[in-house]
């Protein structure tokens, strides 16, 4: 699904009590997920995975997701990301499997 709203990010560094623009993620989005894990922001869509390093200000991509989805969750647990449940396809068939993703081995 096509989406022609904003793509502008910012984040606070409250050590400094300022703003910050963030490189943009591409075209605009809706229907994804943002996790951290220490200086990094992972961004998953159905069809993509990207790695913000916050230091650099730059993103990465990565390996993306083994099944699209859409309308789905993700936490962090140790060092690794798991995405849970969607929706796909055009007629909006329910997902259950679990995807994992190791930050450090980026599998």
């Amino acid at each position: 699904m096509e989406y022609d709203g904003p793509n502008a990010c910012f984040r606070l560094d409250p050590t400094e009590g300022r703003w910050y623009n963030v490189n943009e993620v591409g075209k605009a989005i809706n229907c994804f997920e943002l996790v951290s894990y220490g200086h990094s922001l992972f961004f998953i869509k159905y069809d993509c995975l990207k790695r913000l390093d916050v230091r650099m200000n730059k993103w990465d991509s990565m390996p993306s997701l083994h099944f699209k989805r859409g309308c789905f969750s993700a936490v962090i647990a140790a060092e690794d990301i798991y995405v849970l449940g969607a929706t796909s396809g055009r007629e909006w068939q329910y997902v259950t499997s679990v995807e994992r993703f190791n930050i450090r081995n980026n599998a």
